[in-house]
């Protein structure tokens, strides 16, 4: 449950206190807005804002940031603005700076949690403010006295790690003991875990979180030795940029490499343990493996030994995964042929393929291989093949029926719907079959999620494309448990999770 309006309110308002009161004509507005509900957030503002600003300008960027980035509803530093006005009559001109900040009340679900979060944003402004006065001063604003964020892509990552560190070290000089520690378990714990809406990639803080850990401890202690108080803010500024030149894009890269690789294995629902003992144990890139260590000395966990390594392995190289995929499309094959010697009930290709549709939905891939079994299925529905089977014939169709969907097209499938996920979509049929028919590399994949359906689902055909029916009705529904007889079940894949 996220934190009400009047508790985030006072918690913006303690953060504007501060900086006001260190930082000299500069000042902190903040605007607190619902999910999807940022411009009405702001046209509350509308009258705030131009008195404080004292004309439109500032209120007209905003409104049109909201528009140019309409998909982003995160909270964020957006602008500052630069306010001019005549004193001592008209002599001299008194400059205020505003930084103007979006806040989703959704993301936040205690008082630290917002007070962490608002020191974050609030290092972004200071550091536009830094990059600002070393330009000209007529190029430090555009027209209207404004200065927009637009985030480097390349420096995200590490401005964000930076954001992280000044947070944590305002938080441990306001009496929140050992949180910079406690920030980079929240991160690793972030890079381990599936959240919708959240790139644990572009928080790489556990890295430069022992860093940080000493930076403070050392300038603590010389500023505690001269009687240093107060200042709070300049001196965790100073802290920031000591920790700043210490760590390069080369450690962002490793940070990012690692927490990539894991969060698709997180999207597998793979759990902490798995992921990291994965990273350990099978990478054979060293800085994902020591990072992988940071990550497990943070939260305490203890690698174990992976004895069964049949599932995708987002840390190895794609040649190993291919061959893993291939070899569970052949056991696939080996064990249903083996059940249909004995019963002679080519349903349970189907049926297995439904199994295997099923999983391609949740993003597991690795053997994917329904549509080679569907054309067994078929095959054995000619004349004479129930009696006789050709199982030479049977081998050498499955084979070159698996080679019109490779590994490398799974993946990239794969890839989509992990996506989609990330960005809080629900995955289901409709979902997978809108991602396949904008890409003609997957036309297999809709071909086959209709051919292993219901017939009822068949002829809804909702999207007006005409797909091959099966000779016969699918004998299960997608998504409810096969037939015991069957042998086999949603989960089966070979021992592939």
């Amino acid at each position: 449950m996220s934190l009400e309006t009047a508790a985030l309110d006072h918690a913006c308002n303690v953060v504007r206190r501060q900086f006001e009161g260190e930082l000299d004509n500069f000042t902190l507005f903040f605007i607190i807005h619902e999910p999807g509900q940022r411009q009405q957030a702001l046209e509350s503002k509308h009258r705030t804002l131009q008195i404080l600003f004292g004309n439109p300008d500032l209120y007209t960027a905003l409104s049109k940031d909201i528009e140019t980035n309409a998909q982003d509803d995160c909270s964020k530093f957006a602008a500052l603005g630069l306010k001019k006005e005549k004193t001592l009559f008209g002599l001299k001109t008194r400059e205020t700076l505003i930084a103007c900040f979006f806040v989703n009340a959704d993301e936040f679900k205690t008082e630290t949690a917002i007070q962490q979060g608002i020191y974050h944003l609030c290092w972004h402004a200071l550091n536009l403010l830094e990059q600002r006065k070393i330009m000209r001063p007529s190029q430090r604003f555009a027209e209207g006295n404004i200065a927009l964020l637009h985030q480097d892509k390349e420096r995200q990552a590490q401005d964000n790690m930076l954001a992280d560190a000044f947070s944590a070290i305002m938080m441990e000089r306001h009496d929140h003991k050992r949180f910079i520690h406690h920030l980079a378990q929240q991160r690793c714990n972030e890079a381990l875990t599936a959240t919708p809406n959240h790139k644990p990639e572009d928080y790489p803080y556990p890295i430069a979180a022992e860093a940080t850990q000493i930076v403070y401890k050392e300038l603590s202690e010389i500023h505690e030795d001269k009687g240093g108080k107060g200042k709070t803010i300049t001196k965790a500024l100073q802290m920031t940029k000591e920790i700043g030149v210490t760590y390069d894009e080369h450690a962002i890269r490793q940070w990012t490499a690692f927490s990539t690789a894991a969060q698709r294995m997180a999207w597998l629902d793979h759990d902490r343990h798995k992921i990291l003992s994965t990273a350990i144990y099978s990478s054979e890139d060293p800085y994902v493996r020591s990072t992988a260590y940071i990550v497990s000395e943070t939260l305490n966990i203890e690698p174990a030994i992976i004895t069964n390594m049949g599932f995708y392995n987002p840390f190895t190289d794609q040649e190993v995964n291919e061959r893993l995929h291939k070899k569970h499309c052949i056991e696939t094959l080996e064990i249903l042929l083996s059940k249909y010697k004995k019963k002679r009930d080519a349903n349970i290709f189907i049926q297995k393929a439904i199994a295997q549709n099923t999983r391609l939905i949740r993003g597991r891939f690795t053997g994917w291989c329904a549509h080679a079994l569907l054309e067994i299925y078929d095959a054995l529905q000619k004349p004479g093949a129930h009696s006789d089977p050709d199982f030479k014939y049977l081998h050498q169709l499955f084979e070159k029926t698996t080679g019109a969907m490779p590994w490398s097209r799974l993946f990239e499938l794969s890839d989509a719907i992990t996506k989609k996920k990330q960005d809080g979509t629900e995955i289901t049929n409709d979902i997978i079959l809108t991602i396949c028919e904008q890409n003609e590399q997957f036309n297999l994949i809709p071909d086959t999620f209709y051919r292993a359906a219901p017939e009822e689902h068949i002829e809804q055909d909702k999207k007006g494309v005409s797909f091959a029916k099966p000779t016969k009705p699918a004998p299960a529904n997608l998504g409810i448990a096969l037939p015991e007889d069957t042998g086999l079940t949603l989960e089966d894949d070979n021992k592939a999770p």
